[in-house]
């Protein structure tokens, strides 16, 4: 609401003085002075350029506010991450907001082309008090949006979630699309500098694009370096091997399997590949999943 009345108090001060210069101008203008009438043009061509910039920034934050609404309805408001707390005057402390858009950084980098990350990447440039990258960002949510109505309709895809062992984090998602006979699969390893506070979430946007072009999406959680080794590495093992005896087993088409992993995630993926080259007793060892055909390790 503060930034609202903010805005609207900018614009009705922007109104009023664009509309005295514009008497002035029209009048300068009119004096029959050659001298005075290039000036008022000049002035008229202030408030013009004035004016355009006035109506940019509201429809940027019209939009902003529509694709709020639309992040609220889908159950992505509030968009601070678990353990973050705000003051009284809803600003965040500063390790607090370092935290945050670290996170919103990392989400970008693993989805740039999903709106909604970078929506929330211009929230939190706001809360590191940058408002020149923060309308950069929101626009590029902006656009992104726009491009994605626009886009045809992805396939219906159902969600599930199946665990592969009974500690924390040891689950993953299915991403399934509607389409009949097996399926080219990806597993998606999630980054995150190896810390507890990031999951399978930081991959929903890539699993939501690839399985509405028809890929079955395995989108795979694990402990992180917090728990002693080799737990990391025993968790990504075992979640890949759901391949083969998880409740979407047969839908996985086992000649086109290829696994993705973003920033700490991309180390895993590669990792996962050469399972089939470790001794015998090693953490992973003796896959039990279709080999992957391919790997992509991103950042």
């Amino acid at each position: 609401m503060r930034a609202r009345l903010g805005a609207a108090f900018t614009v009705a001060v922007m109104v009023m003085v664009s509309s005295a210069m514009a008497v002035t101008g029209v009048s300068l203008l009119g004096s029959g002075d050659l001298v005075q009438a290039g000036v008022g043009v000049g002035v008229l061509l202030l408030v013009l350029v004035g004016v355009v910039l006035v109506i940019g920034e509201v429809r940027l934050g019209a939009a902003s506010q529509r694709l709020a609404g639309r992040l609220a309805q889908e159950g992505g408001l509030p968009y601070d991450p678990p353990g973050v707390t705000r003051r009284a005057s809803g600003r965040l402390d500063k390790a607090d907001a370092d935290a945050v858009f670290e996170q919103r950084k990392a989400e970008v980098e693993a989805a740039p082309q999903e709106w909604r990350a970078w929506w929330r990447l211009a929230a939190a440039y706001g809360e590191a008090r940058d408002p020149r990258r923060g309308r950069r960002a929101m626009r590029r949510a902006v656009s992104l949006e726009r491009a994605s109505r626009a886009a045809p309709d992805p396939v219906p895809v159902t969600r599930v979630v199946e665990g592969y062992g009974s500690e924390p984090h040891q689950e993953g998602e299915w991403w399934v699309p509607e389409l009949p006979g097996p399926l080219p699969t990806v597993v998606l390893v999630h980054g995150g500098y190896w810390r507890e506070q990031y999951d399978l979430r930081l991959q929903d946007a890539v699993a939501k694009d690839l399985a509405g072009r028809g890929w079955l999406v395995w989108n795979i959680d694990y402990r992180s370096s917090a728990q002693p080794w080799p737990a990391t590495l025993t968790d990504a093992a075992a979640a890949y091997d759901v391949l083969a005896t998880g409740r979407f087993a047969d839908r996985v088409d086992p000649g086109r399997v290829a696994v993705v992993g973003h920033s700490a995630g991309g180390h895993l993926a590669l990792w996962l590949c050469s399972r089939s080259r470790l001794p015998g007793g090693a953490p992973g060892a003796d896959p039990s999943g279709p080999p992957p055909v391919l790997a992509v390790a991103q950042a």
